[in-house]
């Protein structure tokens, strides 16, 4: 009768780690502290090293390599969670990562569209401050002129895309954990962030008519948190004008509107997209706007 293996006789103890564990999708370094503390506890041999224990749970058990192309993770049990089990790969791709854009749009009910690329926003680990740049009407008016050019750093997984968004912030401003459907518990930017994030980043929100459908899905909103929102982020440009502009249009309580115009300093003509063709103007917000918006 051959020997029975100690990681063998250990396999229920360890699944059970697994299965209790809050996470679900772990990083390389993730599973070589699990086996670091966990070995002598598991009475693992001597021979038994972090390649071989995954190389076992990989055969053995319930643990499956992710392979996103230049970055490797691997999921417990992730066929428990159906699809939305993308969202604990995506924060989990980057440090500091939550669910942002068109993607929160989705998990806080301000789209009925179902988008299949997941964007990810991972803040700094330390704050970056313009100190010196001032803002010229010509360099605003030249900069949304055109395009934004930005280096997306992708992954796929299934049908999923993952775009990853690198945040000018060192602290996660205006992010709650959901639970999904599944049970997964993600960290995603609430409304308030959301209606920001899509403003500044309107390619990555579905475009101006998505943007817009937001804002009208809206049935409350705290002004304040908008305020305190824009505060601590300290953008160049004066987005503010832009979410103003959209809570009018939306319709938002003329009262929290009006509260909101008077943070506004107006100070510039501004913009709600990018190459805009033939805009109208609002004097009330300063902002030039698509035609499309008057009907």
């Amino acid at each position: 009768m051959s020997r029975i293996s100690n990681i063998m006789l250990a396999k229920s103890k360890i699944e059970t780690y697994f299965d209790n564990d809050e996470k679900n999708i772990y990083k390389i370094n993730d599973l070589m502290n699990i086996f670091i503390n966990y070995r002598s506890k598991w009475n693992l041999s001597y021979s038994m090293n972090l390649d071989r224990f995954i190389a076992f749970l990989l055969e053995k058990s319930y643990l499956e390599k992710i392979d996103l192309g230049s970055k490797i993770l691997y999921g417990w049990k992730i066929d428990n969670y159906g699809d939305e089990i993308a969202y604990e790969i995506a924060i989990n791709l980057k440090p500091r990562s939550y669910i942002s854009h068109y993607s929160a749009m989705f998990l806080n009910n301000m789209t009925e569209q179902i988008p299949k690329v997941i964007y990810v926003t991972f803040d700094r680990e330390t704050k970056l401050i313009n100190r010196t740049k001032k803002l010229e009407q010509s360099k605003i008016d030249l900069a949304f002129s055109k395009e934004k050019k930005a280096k997306e750093i992708t992954y796929k997984f299934r049908d999923y895309r993952f775009v990853l968004v690198n945040s000018t912030s060192d602290e996660k401003i205006g992010v709650k954990n959901i639970i999904l459907s599944s049970g997964l518990i993600v960290p995603v930017t609430n409304v308030e962030r959301t209606l920001i994030d899509i403003i500044v980043r309107p390619e990555l929100s579905g475009g101006v008519q998505e943007i817009i459908k937001a804002y009208k899905s809206i049935e409350n909103i705290q002004i304040s948190k908008l305020n305190t929102y824009l505060k601590k982020k300290s953008y160049v440009y004066p987005f503010e004008q832009a979410i103003g502009f959209c809570l009018d249009y939306a319709k938002v309580d003329k009262n929290k509107v009006d509260l909101f115009l008077k943070s506004c300093d107006l100070e510039y003509d501004f913009y709600l997209d990018r190459c805009i063709k033939n805009p109208k103007f609002s004097k009330k917000w300063r902002l030039y706007y698509p035609t499309f918006l008057l009907s």
